[in-house]
Formats: C-alpha cells, sequence, structure tokens
C-alpha cells in the first residue's frame, strides 16, 4: 500500500494541475456550460482577439512597451508586435488598446475562499462568491494559503477547471496545521500524527501545505519531508519556529513577509510563541538594515525560501483604508460591522503598532529582493476580519508594493511571474510572451505613471475569455456573506 501511495500520489497531483491547464480552446467552449448568470460576466468568448495599440507590461519585469498589437488564438497568445507591423484578421473581435494597459493575470499565493467577519476563530466558507470575485481582482491563478473548508475550496477548484464557473485556477492549501485557534485548524499531539494527516489530504486533492503558528519544530520537520517526498510544498505563517529554524527544516515559503518572525525576540523559548506584546518590543527594536536582519535574508536565499509579501492586510489593520466601492459588496448588516471594526482598530495600539511596523516590513521586502531573493504577492483575504475582500484587494497589494519602493515592472513581476514561476506553471502563465495562455488585465490608464490606475482595471481574461469587472462587482454588491 505504501509503494501504491508513492506512485498514485504523485501521479494525482500532476492530474489535478493538468485539470487547471487544459487546452485553451477547452477554457472557452466550456463557458457554454456556466449558468446563464455567470455567462452573463462574459464580455469576449471569440476565438481571435486583437488589442489595438496598447501599452503592454509584460511582468517579466521589463520596461513598458508603448504602441504595441497583441493577436490572440484561441486562447493563447499568437503575436505580440508594433501596432505599425500588425494587423488584425478579418474575424478578429478588435479593442482599442490606445490610452490603455495590458498587463498579466496575477498569480497569488495567500488567499482564503473564507470570511472572518463576525468571530475570527470561526471564518464562514465563501468559496461560491469569493472565487467569481477574486476574477474580478485581476487574479487568475491563486494559492489558498490555508483551508479551513477544503472540501468546498477542491470542489469549486473542480468545477472552475471544468468550466462550470469562473475563477482563478485553484492551488488548495491544507488546513492550518499547529492551529489552536480557528475551528477548522490541525491541532497536533506531536509529529507522528503529521504523515497520515499529510497523506490523506493529499489524496483527497491538497495540493500545498500550510504550517502555523503553534507548530512544533518536530512536527513541522515531519510535515516538511512528508509533503517533500510527494513532490508537494510547504507553507509557514510561523511563530514557535522562528525563520531560521524553518529555513533550516527546508521549508518552501514563508507567509506575510517578515512581520511573524520570532528570530530576534529577546528571550525566545524553543517551540513556543512570544506574547504579542514581546514580537511588538521586537519590532519596534529591529533595524531592517542592519547585520542580523541581512544574516538572515542570506540564508533564505542560500536555503531558496521564497517569501509571500501580504502588505494589503497590515495597511487595512494600520489605516482602515480600503478602495472604493470595496464594503459595499458586503450584505448591509455585515457592511456595518466590518466598517466599525476598521475604524476602531486603526485608533488601537494594535493599529497604531501595525502603521509604525509597515514602513519596515517595506524595508525588508526591498532588501529581501536587492540581495537576491524571490518574493510573492498575495493578500490574505478574508483572513482577518474580512476587511480585504477579494475583487479589490489584489489591486491594492500591487499599489503598496510600488509604495514599497519597487518600479511597477517590478512590482507586477512580484505579483505574477514570480507566482508562476513557484507554482512551476511559468511556461503557461504569469507573463504576456507568445504561446502561453492568454490570461490578461486591461487597464484604463497608465499604471507605470500612475499605479492607482490598476482601479480601472476593466476587463479579465482568463485562457482567452474576457470578463467584465464591472459587472461581476455589480451582481456581487450586497451579497457577500451570504453565499
Amino acid at each position: 500500500m505504501r509503494r501504491l501511495l508513492r506512485i498514485a500520489l504523485p501521479l494525482l497531483v500532476l492530474l489535478l494541475a493538468a485539470t487547471s491547464s487544459w487546452t485553451a480552446t477547452a477554457q472557452q467552449a466550456a463557458a457554454g456550460r456556466m449558468s446563464a448568470e455567470d455567462r452573463a460576466f462574459i464580455a469576449y468568448d471569440q476565438p481571435i482577439i486583437f488589442f489595438a495599440n496598447v501599452q503592454v507590461v509584460d511582468g517579466t519585469g521589463a520596461p513598458p512597451r508603448r504602441n504595441m498589437s497583441v493577436l490572440i488564438e484561441n486562447g493563447r497568445i499568437a503575436r505580440i508586435a508594433p501596432a505599425d507591423e500588425l494587423r488584425p484578421p478579418a474575424s478578429a473581435a478588435i479593442i482599442d488598446g490606445s490610452g490603455r494597459t495590458l498587463l498579466p493575470g496575477f498569480v497569488m499565493l495567500h488567499e482564503h475562499l473564507i470570511l472572518s467577519a463576525l468571530r475570527a476563530d470561526a471564518p464562514v466558507p465563501l468559496a461560491q462568491s469569493f472565487s467569481r470575485l477574486y476574477l474580478a481582482g485581476g487574479v487568475t491563478t491563486q494559492r489558498t494559503a490555508g483551508s479551513f473548508s477544503p472540501y468546498a475550496d477542491i470542489d469549486v477548484a473542480h468545477a472552475i477547471g471544468a468550466g462550470r464557473q469562473p475563477g482563478p485556477d485553484l492551488d488548495v492549501t491544507s488546513p492550518l496545521f499547529g492551529d489552536d485557534l480557528h475551528v477548522g485548524g490541525i491541532h497536533l499531539r506531536g509529529p507522528e500524527q503529521v504523515a497520515p494527516a499529510i497523506r490523506y489530504l493529499a489524496s483527497a486533492g491538497i495540493t500545498s501545505f500550510k504550517a502555523y503558528q503553534n507548530i512544533t519544530r518536530a512536527e513541522l520537520g515531519a510535515l516538511i519531508r512528508t509533503a517533500h517526498g510527494l513532490h508537494l510544498r510547504v507553507a509557514g505563517h510561523l511563530c514557535s519556529v522562528t525563520f531560521r529554524e524553518a529555513a533550516e527544516l527546508g521549508i518552501d515559503s514563508l507567509e506575510h513577509g517578515f512581520f511573524p518572525m520570532t528570530d530576534f525576540v529577546a528571550g525566545k523559548q524553543p517551540d513556543l510563541c512570544p506574547s504579542a506584546a514581546q514580537q511588538a518590543a521586537a519590532r519596534a527594536a529591529l533595524d531592517p538594515d542592519g547585520p542580523a536582519v541581512g544574516d538572515l535574508v542570506r540564508l533564505l536565499i542560500a536555503r531558496h525560501v521564497t517569501v509571500t509579501s501580504t502588505l494589503s492586510v497590515f495597511d487595512m489593520y494600520a489605516t482602515g483604508w480600503h478602495l472604493d466601492g470595496e464594503l459595499a459588496l458586503l450584505a448591509p448588516g455585515l457592511r456595518d460591522v466590518v466598517a466599525r471594526h476598521l475604524d476602531e482598530t486603526a485608533a488601537t495600539p494594535t493599529g497604531r503598532a501595525l502603521a509604525a511596523a509597515l514602513p519596515k516590513l517595506m524595508r525588508m521586502e526591498r532588501r529581501f529582493v536587492a540581495m537576491g531573493g524571490t518574493l510573492v504577492s498575495g493578500t490574505d483575504t478574508g483572513g482577518y476580519f474580512g476587511g480585504q475582500l477579494p475583487g479589490y484587494s489584489s489591486l491594492r497589494q500591487l499599489e503598496l508594493l510600488v509604495q514599497a519602493g519597487f518600479s511597477f515592472p517590478e512590482a507586477l513581476r512580484i505579483q505574477t511571474l514570480n507566482g508562476a514561476r513557484f507554482l512551476g506553471r511559468a511556461a503557461e502563465i504569469g507573463s504576456i510572451e507568445v504561446g502561453k495562455r492568454a490570461d490578461l488585465l486591461l487597464i484604463d490608464g497608465d499604471p507605470v505613471a500612475d499605479p492607482r490606475a490598476v482601479e480601472r482595471l476593466r476587463l479579465v481574461f482568463k485562457a482567452g475569455v474576457g470578463y467584465d469587472r464591472s459587472r461581476i462587482l455589480a451582481a456581487m454588491r450586497g451579497q457577500v456573506g451570504s453565499w
């Protein structure tokens, strides 16, 4: 049986990956399997689509290319050329790109399909509505980074892959190993419990695993060894285990930038999470440009540890700030609860401490990249009281990466191609290149000159099917929290 599992589970993972990267032509044909309500979101599903005279920021980090034309055939990028060199085929649907910018679809690596606005310890699964909203926010591929209702998430991933509903490709992550807070977390009582749980979850369709704040080093080591034996990855939102310890154990990614690290907490005890006050004091005393941080960064890079930036969730808590229209998505009673919570939190000691910490977090992420580290992007949507909502959170995250000091092309690469590479799908998605799947975002304006132009996202293309963002948001207005 063990030999069979060793053979079958990797094959299962490959099969699941194949269902999310099937041919673009099949994706277009599958739009007919959607409900009438979902089909109403589609603005373009023609086999040949031509973007005329558009600015292209391709996701590789390269400078923008102005006055370009892009030809899409059967859901794939067929040609990219200067506008005066490329003419549309007679049968093409033509989209005027004048004054607009084309970006690759976002590849986000720390998302959730839950809302925790009423009780932080008992999040509500909203996989159906959230998957549609993520697409409206330009997300065409995402990792859930911790599931509280794994079977619902897996079912939605299959429905999206089969073309029965719109949404990003989903890499469904496990429930949280070492979680003593949330309903739906995995409460461990020793490393011997880890391997059976991993094998079971992988057989059900989980494609990555999440370590949480109260996991021990022995449990994390067992988690990493077992997952890697199945060719699967492990992410960590850590506290009891330091970043250095996790890197030495072989973890693949560390979540929330450098905010959760406890490496520099005075008197840190092995396998114990320091108090919030101790962690806040350590952050306040930390020099982001000092040698201690540099030594840690060099270790993370040497061990090939990816760091996931989630600046938007800290910005939300520090300032109460949100994008126009975001709270209107919430059901009315829930909207009042969240708005009040955001206003109150920004004025608390926690909010003030986060506001003070945010510039340091930005500097450490920028230093990590400057030294050669790989930074990817996420928003932790739903993970903190629901103040960040899909449809908006990914746009704010991109803006904050620019505020952190990255150029717009650099920030876009973090949010697109870097994530695709981490998932092993860079040959298919993550940048605007000939032969790749046509996952594209059409922006009114120039986000290179004004990053807030990304809020004027008009069309989201996934595998050549173009969705009208405004139609999705209008349909979801006042609905989030009910389904």
